[in-house]
């Protein structure tokens, strides 16, 4: 087995720790690993300056010296190094940075699983020598390792993952950043990989209106409703791929996220070529739909049972309501104004009398 050296720098004792625990030998692995760890980026730099390595694994964020500036030197030093970066789901216009100004190779989410870091790590080290960035949003091509992460793709083969991967866009987006605008003309669907979308309706005048016309006027002061929540792991836009036309609703990011976009002409002849793929994404819309009727009853509720509702399915996906989600995002879900879902969560939160 090929060992391949390499450097983790994070200010945090505990998380270097935790990368060297995970980059142990593990049945399957295609690497040895020969790890050296620091928590001063000025130690680490003054070690590459003696010491060559494969690959270097920064944090973002650091006290003594930023990802960005490390990486820069550290680049300086040692050009032909693979480059990945540490980065917290709030991070994603750094990461954007770190790609154009430290030309990094991959960026690990936090947090993240031992296959995910090796098979990042690995990605990083076959790509190094290849162009880092091909334009804003835009990480370096994925693999077939990339592309099965997606638990829909993983129901296809080797040898189709490897075509796919040599036409598919990783991407990533910052909270608000608009993937797909309504009513955009689009044959690409979209796998979430990390983070979470929400999918829009409203706001927008139907296709072929003239601007000033009564109709274009009314559509566009009607307000935005939020129709869904995808996470890691869930197809939207799926309309390209299904009825081979645009004209769906706006995909927005709400958290930072990474999303892998694929063409539908070059994704559609995989639903007849592998049964259980189709069977996989025939599953998913039936749970899209099964959720929309669920939201729809819901509407017939009194508004706090709407917004007790909105919030446990915020947690069961893994969303962070008060963090991510405005009042008036929550408004838009439960199809109330968001003076009222205001005092709806003050009370829900108000602490209860003592007994």
């Amino acid at each position: 087995m090929k060992h391949q050296r390499v450097l983790i720098i994070d200010d945090e004792p505990s998380v270097v720790r935790l990368v060297a625990v995970q980059l142990e030998p593990a049945d399957g692995d295609v690497f040895a690993y020969d790890v050296e760890v620091f928590t001063d980026p000025h130690a680490a730099l003054e070690r590459a300056r003696t010491q060559a390595f494969d690959a270097v694994i920064s944090d973002y964020r650091m006290p003594a010296m930023d990802g960005i500036a490390f990486l820069k030197a550290f680049t300086a030093l040692q050009p032909h190094c693979a480059r990945l970066v540490l980065s917290g789901r709030s991070d994603a216009h750094a990461v954007l940075r770190m790609v154009e100004e430290a030309a990094i190779h991959r960026f690990v989410a936090k947090p993240w699983t031992r296959s995910e870091l090796v098979a990042m790590l690995n990605e990083a080290i076959a790509s190094v020598g290849e162009p880092v960035l091909a334009k804003a949003n835009t990480l370096p091509r994925p693999t077939s390792t990339t592309l099965r992460t997606s638990s829909l793709l993983a129901e296809l083969s080797d040898a189709t993952l490897e075509r796919l991967a040599t036409v598919a866009a990783w991407q990533v987006y910052a909270p608000t950043e608009v993937i797909l605008q309504q009513s955009e003309e689009s044959n690409s669907v979209y796998f979430v990989i990390s983070g979470y979308v929400k999918v829009m309706q409203g706001g927008a005048p139907p296709d072929g209106l003239k601007p000033g016309h009564a109709l274009e006027r009314r559509a566009r002061n009607r307000p935005q409703v939020m129709l869904a929540l995808r996470g890691p792991g869930d197809l939207v836009g799926e309309a390209a791929l299904l009825l081979d036309r645009g004209g769906a609703p706006s995909i927005i990011a709400l958290t930072p996220c990474q999303v892998i976009r694929l063409a539908s002409h070059d994704l559609a002849p995989c639903l007849q070529q592998y049964p259980q793929f189709a069977l996989a994404v025939a599953r998913q819309l039936a749970q899209h739909l099964t959720a929309a009727n669920h939201q729809i009853a819901l509407m017939r509720g009194d508004l706090e049972e709407r917004i007790h509702a909105i919030v446990r399915q915020c947690q069961s996906i893994g969303l962070d309501v008060d963090h991510w989600l405005t009042k008036a995002e929550i408004a838009r879900m439960a199809g109330a104004t968001r003076v009222a879902v205001s005092q709806v969560m003050s009370r829900m939160n108000r602490p209860a009398p003592p007994a």
